[in-house]
């Protein structure tokens, strides 16, 4: 339990939660072409250790997008959602 906002910060960070829920709804986001489409929970855990893997210093905002931008989930999707 945390005692105050930012201990609550600090260990949600340490889960990597927050990053894996963040990757979760950019794939959606990219995916979704209008229609709400069902993301695999292997897609998201890829870009999630991705992430992880990086140094501390480079696990920002700009990386987590490119770790979705250049991840397989998208290289191998057809347009259009069929």
């Amino acid at each position: 339990m945390a005692a105050n906002a930012s201990e609550m910060g600090r260990q949600i960070a340490a889960t990597g939660a927050f990053t894996k829920c963040m990757a979760r709804n950019f794939i959606q986001f990219a995916l979704a072409d209008g229609q709400p489409v069902a993301i695999n929970g292997c897609a998201v855990d890829a870009v999630n250790k991705s992430f992880q893997n990086q140094p501390a210093t480079e696990q920002t905002f700009a990386r987590l997008l490119r770790e979705i931008a250049v991840s397989k989930t998208l290289a191998l999707r057809t347009a259009g959602g069929i």
